[in-house]
């Protein structure tokens, strides 16, 4: 079953509340903390899309159970923050990259037309490497 939130509303997946404290220290599951993290798989907002892992207020919006996965609908009122991995950051900014393939162009210069080899995007700039170049 596929679900799709309505207008402003987000369903997330919570995380799993830690079962160790940071000394190790196991925790029975009356004493591990409600999550308040979580992934989102659907999202009727602006402010985030699916996959990312938000933060949200505990204890609000509408908690459903499927397929034996606990699911939390909140309004995006609720949701706090929108967590950002440095590594995801970088690859959003490569993929925005400009990508250019090419497979002949002639480039005409004066006295002689040269055929392009490579054209690449360094720094902002369009560098064009011909036949001439390469040689």
């Amino acid at each position: 079953m596929k679900i799709r939130a309505a207008k402003n509303k987000i369903v997330i997946l919570p995380l799993e509340a830690a079962e160790f404290t940071p000394g190790g220290i196991i925790l029975t599951k009356d004493a591990q903390e409600v999550s308040n993290r979580g992934v989102v798989i659907s999202s009727g907002s602006d402010q985030c899309s699916p996959g990312d892992t938000v933060v949200f207020t505990r204890y609000v919006g509408c908690e459903w159970e499927h397929d034996r996965k606990k699911y939390y609908i909140i309004t995006e009122e609720h949701l706090l923050a929108i967590e950002e991995d440095e590594e995801i950051e970088a690859a959003r900014a490569k993929k925005n990259e400009a990508s250019i393939s090419v497979s002949t162009v002639v480039l005409e210069t004066k006295p002689k037309k040269r055929k392009v080899t490579k054209v690449e995007a360094v720094k902002g700039n369009l560098v064009v490497t011909s036949e001439d170049d390469a040689a």
